[in-house]
């Protein structure tokens, strides 16, 4: 009855002041103009593209396009100052006087020189001077977007942010999501991704759709100052993310036209060291001679595989069948040079104070594997319009996106796996191991059961993943006099999903032909929309200035999902169509989702004598996820700031030139709770009734009426500076982050009929400390070359504080105290992250060896074996010799930017780098069994002749013919073991255990080389272009 109450008063005061619109709009009111001009480098006349120009005073901003031009076009009339700010240039600020109705130009030239403590920047619900921040936001310009072609514009900004790692979320097939965190994770069984906030609306689905060609700026809200104006969606960080309005200062009544292409390819540079034919041979004969079995080739080789053994080993037969393949590289097979382009047409219309502006772009990438690609179409069209005082403006954009996925993962994993002396055609075919486009593709490489062929899987198996998209802002601002305005945004976000999936006749499933095709179809719908009303102060008495934002918001979200699945359909090309023709469709699934979110949010922005900064916030959520009583939750944060460097005693030193000091706390919550968990629900079951079985339901889950929000208060204290005139600038903080009432499953007694329950228990803590440096190592001056890097630098730790009920440790779930969150044992039970694990397991010690058989024999094994700790000394390997070994949680994440220009020559070069980490290469375990039925990495693997030295390789009992440094010197004998022909697991080395894959991880990546060079202006204007540059680049 509350929440029914405050939106009917709210809706009425809506129509009250869209009433007040209406008057005023009959009224006479101050006039605006435009002031439109350039933007270029003093030093040799280039454009300065992305630039910053503001009028004083006012939050009327604008950006330069590519060719330096730029258009404010609700300027205030009078004389009015404008401030132009672009980073590596020192800010500069002239007078203007602005005829009302009328446009006036302002020219603008920037000396080098670095700035970084200046600048305007987006925050939430609006804009502000990033001098008079009292929160941690970090900003990514569309230039350093644009330089990284890829339709994610999460992957655009991989290491350009300290505090944000972005990394691929479980495949590198086109288009995939990335998995993106800020600050680390703080919760175990919820959400650890940020808000996404694109125009002032919170975006419903992922970003994965949106195009970077689109994007002015992303900024990133770290910090509970930043982020406490978005309450119980704040905790993970929030990224806001500004989309361009076109190229600006067009000329009134004119049309201006951008294009951008971009075309390249990408292969692996290294293949997976596996082994080939003759390998694998020596590898199989050794595996049957460890098993006591027969070694000659009848005894260890099919009838497929015994021409390829031949043609590898017999000399004769090498002669009697010239061009014989001993072996087939799968790898090969699967994988190709996946080609990419994208185009971008933008254009832009001017007419007075009305503003139109439309960008289509294309975006086509080839997987690298055979059957993936990815294909994207985005339009995007925004108007705006000044009419005195009342501005408005609608910006939609749409986009088509589709995954071809193929058999993924799957397909790459039998390409390793799979048996090299298998061959991919029939006897019709070729006998090399080569793709043939008029050969029959063999179900089997060879009658191994285990063993498919990948490029049959390519042919049969087909994925697809489609997506529309359509969402937008629309919103109207009045300038009510003495400093106040109103604004109403409005942000719908409608999207819908197709995922189909096929398998055809000759597909191997479970390790044999599924006989007749099947198919499985996902259609998935979601509209969601957000309304928000927001009353603005903007005031300064005498030294005091103000900043006051008031909001009233809604949000709904409602998506639905439908499966249909269908088996034995009659055409092996009907892909996921007509599936009533399937002799056993399955029973469709179906699900409903709704959740609405009613929001009130306080900010008051102080500013004494502009340099005594004060930031309050606070925001009051209430959320149908939660039952009553517990919907509305209170969200508060400060912020403080001090301009240090602009204090008069600071004048002695010289070689600071700029210097701020920041603080901020305050709390923020986490909504990912199931709109429904708190009701439980009911399961379908059978009983007995009588003598017959009945359908009946059951309680599936236990409801729980209290959960609430996991909640976290956030604690950050930073520094902005710079030092000799800015040629060194940066910014430094340090974070702690504590989360309560985290959502955990309490296990129950088998009494009540279920086995465990979500409650808000346990406690996670976050810490850490990140920095940014930019430094101006060659100014420019004089028409020399300008150099500047970048350097950014993160460390980030988090740990679980309490569990349910007390508990010191969860092994199960690996949960530990004091130890990093592990999110997930199985990758097929969400939630699971495999860059989020904690690795509870034995520690491997080397291979047992001949001098060692009698202890091996103690604990059940044998020389060749895998030997790992007794860590009770208990002569027994139990699980209770189990310890933690590390986790995937890199110590320190480091990136290098560095940027060279010269006349029209340009070079930049992006390194990245994750460090101090410990990796289980479970690849590395899986392909290293040395089973002999799989294929393995090719490695040097213990034998008794090669490792101990003695007379007879059956014997392995006895005295060693090696010391223990001379086998330290051979390759192998205490690395990897000895290959098994009737285990196809090692212990310690299966499902369960890997305990050979632990190892320290860390690395360097060249992210990105760009060489580009501008065309003269004098040239390209002959074909009536603005500006052309021509660039390649390279990326990983």
């Amino acid at each position: 009855m509350r929440g029914t109450v405050v939106r009917e008063v709210l809706m009425r005061c809506g129509i009250l002041v869209l009433a007040a619109v209406g008057v005023t709009l009959s009224t006479e009111a101050r006039a605006q103009g435009r002031i439109t001009g350039t933007v270029t480098a003093a030093q040799d006349g280039r454009p300065i593209a992305g630039a910053t120009v503001t009028v004083v005073g006012t939050n009327r901003t604008g950006a330069t396009d590519a060719s330096g031009r730029y258009e404010i076009a609700d300027a205030p009339s009078g004389t009015q100052q404008v401030r132009v700010r672009f980073l590596g240039f020192a800010p500069l600020t002239q007078t203007v006087d602005v005829p009302a109705g009328e446009a006036v130009t302002l020219d603008f030239q920037l000396v080098a020189a670095a700035v970084q403590l200046e600048g305007v920047v987006v925050v939430g619900y609006g804009t502000q001077e990033r001098r008079d921040l009292t929160g941690a936001i970090a900003s990514v310009s569309a230039e350093q977007i644009a330089e990284v072609p890829t339709p994610n514009p999460m992957q655009a900004i991989q290491a350009r942010t300290p505090g944000v790692d972005v990394v691929a979320g479980g495949s590198y097939r086109p288009g995939v999501p990335m998995n993106v965190t800020v600050r680390g994770v703080r919760s175990i069984a919820a959400g650890n991704q940020p808000l996404y906030v694109v125009d002032g609306v919170p975006l419903a689905g992922g970003i994965e759709d949106f195009n970077p060609a689109i994007i002015q700026s992303i900024e990133v809200l770290k910090d509970a100052s930043a982020t406490a104006v978005y309450g119980s969606r704040g905790s993970n960080g929030v990224i806001l993310i500004t989309t361009r309005r076109g190229a600006a200062g067009a000329p009134d009544n004119s049309i201006h036209v951008t294009y951008d292409a971009q075309y390249g390819g990408q292969s692996a540079l290294h293949l997976v060291d596996m082994m080939n034919g003759p390998q694998t041979i020596a590898e199989r004969r050794e595996a049957f001679r460890s098993a006591g079995r027969p070694t000659d080739n009848a005894s260890v080789f099919t009838p497929d595989e015994l021409p390829q053994v031949l043609c590898a080993t017999d000399a004769a037969y090498q002669a009697a069948h010239p061009g014989c393949a001993t072996g087939t590289d799968w790898q090969r097979l699967v994988l190709r040079t996946g080609y990419q382009q994208r185009h971008q047409l933008g254009l832009t219309s001017v007419a007075g104070n009305s503003r139109l502006s439309l960008i289509g772009s294309y975006f086509d990438q080839d997987g690298i594997t055979i059957g993936q690609g990815y294909r994207q179409y985005s339009g995007t069209v925004s108007f705006e319009n000044t009419y005195r005082r009342l501005r408005i403006g609608v910006t939609a954009t749409g986009t088509r996106s589709i995954a071809d996925i193929g058999a993924d993962a799957s397909l790459w994993g039998e390409a390793l796996a799979n048996n090299p002396l298998g061959l991919p055609y029939d006897s019709a075919g070729v006998p090399s191991a080569t793709l043939c486009s008029v050969c029959t593709l063999k179900i089997k490489p060879t009658p191994d059961a285990l063993r498919v062929n990948p490029l049959r899987q390519a042919q049969g198996f087909v994925r697809q993943q489609t997506r529309n998209r359509l969402f937008g802002s629309v919103f109207a601002e009045l300038q009510l006099g003495r400093g106040f305005s109103y604004r109403v945004n409005f942000g719908p976000d409608l999207g819908n999903r197709m995922d189909g999936q096929f398998q055809g006749a000759n597909v191997v499933l479970n390790q044999a032909p599924i006989g007749n095709a099947q198919a499985q179809r996902t259609d998935a719908e979601e509209f969601a929309y957000t309304l928000d009303q927001l009353l603005l102060w903007n005031r300064t008495v005498g030294n005091h200035r103000f900043d006051v934002t008031l909001l009233y918001g809604i949000q709904t979200d409602r998506s639905t999902t439908t499966t249909a699945e269908a088996r034995n359909l009659p055409y092996d090309d009907q892909l996921w169509y007509n599936l009533g023709t399937g002799e056993n469709p399955q029973p469709p699934q179906s699900t409903l989702s709704v959740w609405k979110l009613a929001s009130y949010m306080g900010r008051i922005n102080y500013a004494f004598a502009n340099r005594y900064l004060l930031t309050l916030t606070g925001r009051y959520d209430g959320s149908s996820r939660l039952a009553a009583g517990h919907k509305w939750s209170f969200f508060p944060s400060v912020g403080l700031g001090w301009q240090l460097g602009e204090e008069p005693f600071m004048r002695r030193f010289g070689f600071i030139s700029g210097l701020k000091l920041r603080a901020s706390g305050g709390t923020t919550g986490n909504t990912s709770i199931s709109p429904y968990q708190t009701w439980g629900g009911l399961d379908r079951t059978r009983y007995n009734f009588g003598s017959a079985s009945a359908a009946g339901y059951r309680p599936g889950a236990i409801p729980n009426p209290d959960l609430v929000w996991e909640r976290t208060a956030k604690l950050d204290a930073g520094v902005d500076f710079g030092l000799f005139r800015d040629r060194i600038s940066g910014t430094l903080d340090f974070y702690r982050e504590r989360t309560s009432d985290l959502l955990l499953p309490r296990s129950l007694p088998a009494s009540t009929g279920f086995t465990q329950v979500l409650q808000n228990i346990g406690k996670t803590e976050n810490r850490g400390w990140e920095a940014s440096i930019t430094t101006v190592n060659l100014p420019g001056t004089g028409g020399g070359p300008r150099w500047t890097t970048d350097l950014s630098f993160t460390h980030n730790r988090n740990f679980i504080v309490a569990l349910a009920s007390g508990a010191a440790d969860d092994i199960g779930n690996r949960w530990f105290i004091g130890q990093p969150i592990n999110i997930g044992i199985n990758p097929a039970i969400p939630p699971y992250d495999a860059l989020r694990q904690v690795f509870y397991d034995y520690v491997y010690v080397g291979i047992w060896q001949l001098a060692d058989s009698a202890v091996a024999r103690r604990y059940g094994q044998k020389p060749g074996d895998i030997r790992v700790r007794d860590i009770n000394g208990d002569s027994a390997i139990t699980a209770a010799d189990r310890i933690l070994l590390g986790n995937t949680y890199p110590k320190l994440l480091a990136s290098i930017y560095s940027r060279l220009t010269w006349r029209r020559f340009d070079l930049s070069f992006l390194l990245q780098g994750r460090l101090g980490y410990t990796m289980n290469d479970a690849f590395g375990s899986g392909a290293t069994r040395l089973f002999e039925r799989f294929n393995n990495l090719n490695v040097a693997y213990w034998t008794p002749m090669k490792c101990d030295g003695g007379p007879d390789p059956n014997v392995l009992d006895g005295p060693p013919g090696m010391t223990a440094a001379q086998q330290a010197a051979i390759p192998g004998c205490n690395s990897y073991w000895n290959p098994s022909a009737g285990r196809e697991n090692p212990l310690y080395n299966d499902v369960n255990s890997s305990s050979p894959a632990y190892r320290p991880g860390g690395h360097w990546r060249v992210r990105n080389i760009t060489v580009g060079y501008t065309l003269p202006a004098s040239l390209v204007s002959r074909f009536r272009f603005s500006s052309l540059r021509v660039y390649a680049q390279a990326q990983d």
